[in-house]
């Protein structure tokens, strides 16, 4: 809600104390006047918090404006604060589920492309069911590895292993083979759920072969729906119908504290690592996008996003089935003209996306097709200009650019509805700590280092397989250059291995990026840093526009005022390979033999 700032410049001018008070439990009964009232409940109890109290320390600039600006942040701050001390959800995902079954509304939620919609109970009980399914092929191993789409059937075995005290461990079916089995050997893992169908569709033969070959054991959720009997369907109904007393006797005992699902990064710096996130982590940074994020029941997500993915697990599955917002997810991000008619017509509210698959969907949907969005969120990648002039001028929606990292659960910092500012990625959520060192031969900006309730347990490694190796101290070097503003506005400027150091000049190779495109929006590009035996390393564009040559980047860098460093020495042309998410995967990009020899 809007936050004024009168209230908190006279308690500034006073030298008073705010003391925050929070009531929880009234928007649920028959006095709600919300909006979006949430799900009745008869002789709900309510809370009443009292917080410690602040003074809004004295402003020290002379700008009248700017001193009723900041007395009111001050006092927004302690409010969301105060938002997610009260919302901060405990216990383990699986306990979180059942919560939501309990007081989240029913009917129909969750959907996917079979468009055969799920309530929350129907969601609880096929989780039950395939839990009895899956017991006796599971044994003792810890660390189950899911081999899905983004459907709803992932999120039935991803909730089905939380209640058993496992830990999904969610694998990246578009990377090679090696890199798979890799990831698998990472974390010992000697179990795979997967489908068959799936791996026909997604054409994954040789990735079922490699994992064969590595002597893993591949279930099929195929094999398990023929295998299921009437027993185990009525266990999972008597289940569903009396879950906390039937998880205290078939004893779960997870900690919040445990692991609750391990991720992969993308492997830019040499292989996968894994990331070990704990139910705690993941309920932190729910609470912590809820807090600066208003979600209803009325909302739908449409999630197109892999759930191997942090952005597509947490923002397009873990949020909405947790907090009672409606989902339909869709396998593939890439098929933009069904995605642009699936979008009018499930009437979706929210859509998560990256620059790449937003500007797919913009250059292909009907200025009409996103009518009823009024959340669009892009993250993964920079958000270029053109895509948000784009949506801004074809669809009258403003999109909100947030920043994150898979160790962070992986929210860090998102613009909202309140604080917005253009080019950057909005402010830090609540209870995030950050610090900026210096980088040698950079001006503006630094390394920034993040610590948190949703930083990770640590990384797992290929060296030491399935151990977590935790944060010293608690703290992440998340290897992004960036800037915070005066408002607390963060602006990233580069990854500190996106850097090249030409004839002893540091030289941001996104910088050179955003120039090149925002004079030739309609292609993609992407530059790297190559060897050269005269000035160090040299800059080499790789590009779809067949027409783009020095001379037009020539005149595109003198009327930008560009250094002449920042010129690139060498042209590829071709198709840009790309992530899963969209975002461009450099590590992919092939030199000429030219250039290797330079």
């Amino acid at each position: 809600m809007k936050i004024y700032e009168s209230p908190a410049l006279i308690a500034m001018k006073a030298g008073a104390k705010i003391l925050p008070i929070y009531l929880s439990g009234l928007q649920t009964s028959l006095f709600s006047r919300m909006k979006y009232k949430p799900r009745y409940r008869f002789l709900n109890p309510v809370s009443i918090r009292i917080f410690p109290a602040e003074t809004i320390q004295t402003s020290q600039t002379a700008n009248n404006r700017r001193e009723r600006q900041q007395a009111g942040d001050f006092l927004y701050r302690l409010m969301t604060k105060v938002c997610y001390e009260d919302h901060k959800l405990t216990g383990t995902l699986f306990e979180s589920l059942v919560h939501a079954v309990e007081t989240q509304s029913s009917g129909p939620r969750f959907n996917d492309i079979m468009r055969q919609p799920l309530t929350y109970r129907q969601l609880l009980m096929r989780s039950f069911v395939l839990r009895f399914a899956l017991a006796s092929e599971l044994g003792a191993s810890r660390n189950i590895g899911l081999l899905l789409p983004t459907a709803l059937p992932t999120a039935v075995c991803f909730f089905s292993l939380q209640s058993q005290g496992k830990v999904p461990v969610m694998l990246n079916y578009t990377q090679g083979e090696k890199l798979l089995v890799s990831c698998c050997e990472t974390v010992a893992l000697k179990t795979v759920i997967t489908s068959r169908r799936f791996i026909d569709k997604a054409n994954l033969a040789h990735h079922e072969q490699a994992l064969l070959k590595a002597d893993l054991t591949l279930i099929y959720l195929e094999d398990l729906a023929a295998s299921l009997s009437s027993y185990h369907k009525l266990l999972g109904l008597l289940c569903a119908s009396f879950p906390r007393l039937s998880m205290r006797a078939l004893g779960h005992a997870t900690l919040p504290s445990e692991t609750a699902v391990i991720l992969f990064t993308s492997g830019s710096e040499g292989l996968p690592k894994g990331v070990a996130l704990s139910h705690d982590n993941l309920h932190a940074n729910m609470s912590q996008l809820t807090s600066v994020i208003d979600l209803n029941r009325d909302d739908i997500v449409f999630n197109t996003l892999p759930l191997f993915h942090s952005f597509g697990l947490m923002g397009g599955m873990l949020v909405p089935i947790l907090t009672g917002v409606k989902v339909f997810m869709y396998p593939n991000p890439l098929q933009y003209r069904i995605i642009t008619e699936l979008i009018y017509d499930t009437n979706a509210t929210i859509l998560f996306g990256t620059d790449y698959t937003l500007n797919l969907y913009a250059n292909h949907a009907s200025s009409y097709d996103f009518y009823s969005l009024r959340y669009v969120m892009a993250g993964a990648e920079k958000l270029k200009p053109a895509t948000f002039s784009k949506w801004t001028d074809k669809f009258g929606i403003r999109i909100l650019e947030a920043y994150g990292l898979t160790e962070a659960s992986p929210g860090l910092c998102t613009n909202t509805p309140m604080h917005f500012k253009r080019g950057t990625v909005g402010r830090f959520f609540p209870n995030i700590e950050y610090k900026i060192k210096p980088v040698d031969g950079l001006e503006q900006g630094g390394r920034l280092w993040v610590k948190g309730p949703n930083l990770m347990q640590g990384y797992i490694k290929n060296d030491k397989p399935n151990v977590i190796q935790s944060l010293p101290k608690g703290w992440h070097d998340t290897g992004d250059i960036v800037d915070v503003d005066e408002d607390g506005f963060v602006m990233i400027l580069d990854r500190a291995k996106r850097f090249a150091k030409i004839a002893g000049e540091m030289i941001s190779l996104t910088a050179v990026e955003k120039v090149i495109n925002s004079d030739f929006p309609k292609h993609s590009h992407a530059i790297i840093a190559a060897p050269c035996s005269k000035k160090g390393e040299q800059l080499v564009l790789f590009t779809e526009d067949t027409t783009l040559d020095k001379k037009k980047l020539i005149q595109s860098f003198k009327s930008a005022s560009a250094p002449d460093l920042w010129l690139p020495k060498v042209i590829v042309y071709g198709d840009i390979p790309r992530l899963p998410t969209g975002k461009v995967n450099y590590q992919q990009l092939s030199l000429p033999d030219s250039v290797k020899t330079s």
